[in-house]
């Protein structure tokens, strides 16, 4: 079966489930999968938690990507976790595309090239941006070196970190959006802070459980 193509419950999808994983609009009978609503055919990739590829296929019931239970897309502006930072990236983790919080998270690299349009070069260029375990308002992008995980950026004055804590846990106020500041020990570090705008709704991330954070 062709992805994009229209189908109704009960029309037969796949001879065998095979290499796939079956997600949502399907069911499997005598080995066979089916169709269990009227949509559409999508095949979609993400790497798991021993970064091994999983083709995952599903029936959705709109072309309208807004209207699905959504993979992170182009375009998309996404609450992710910075995990790690290295040198050259940011491992993180995307959790939610606005309000819609994700069941699985998906593995993202955040390039120091996405930080910020003609940033010079720095020593440690991430430590001006984002820091381990802050939750960011990134956007997904494409990039031509990067084929296999889903590509960040915060360069645009909307996006940047939305919640950050200090060495003990503590909240880190916003003091401008360059800089934080630790409500336990006053000390500051520099954040790139995101210019939410007021009407953009963001998910209950902060009340969280999180022994990391």
């Amino acid at each position: 079966m062709i992805s994009g193509t229209l189908v109704a419950p009960g029309d037969k999808v796949l001879d065998g489930i095979g290499d796939y994983k079956m997600g949502n609009g399907l069911y499997e009978a005598n080995r066979r999968v089916y169709a269990s609503v009227t949509g559409y055919v999508n095949v979609y990739g993400f790497r798991d938690k021993t970064d091994n590829l999983v083709q995952v296929i599903e029936v959705r019931r709109s072309e309208n990507q807004l209207d699905n239970e959504l993979l992170p897309f182009n375009g998309a502006v996404v609450t992710a976790k910075v995990m790690a930072v290295g040198l050259r990236f940011a491992k993180c983790d995307i959790i939610s595309i606005g309000d819609k919080v994700y069941k699985k998270r998906f593995s993202a690299l955040l390039p120091k090239k996405k930080l910020r349009p003609l940033e010079p070069e720095l020593s440690e260029p991430f430590k001006n941006f984002v820091r381990p375990n802050d939750y960011i308002l990134a956007k997904v992008c494409d990039d031509a070196g990067i084929k296999d995980k889903f590509v960040l950026s915060i360069a645009e004055n909307e996006l940047g970190v939305v919640l950050c804590r200090g060495k003990y846990g503590e909240p880190m106020q916003k003091v401008d959006w360059n800089t934080v500041v630790s409500t336990r020990t006053g000390r500051t570090e520099l954040r790139k802070m995101a210019k939410v705008p007021q009407k953009c709704m963001l998910p209950s991330y902060s009340n969280q459980t999180d022994s990391s954070a």
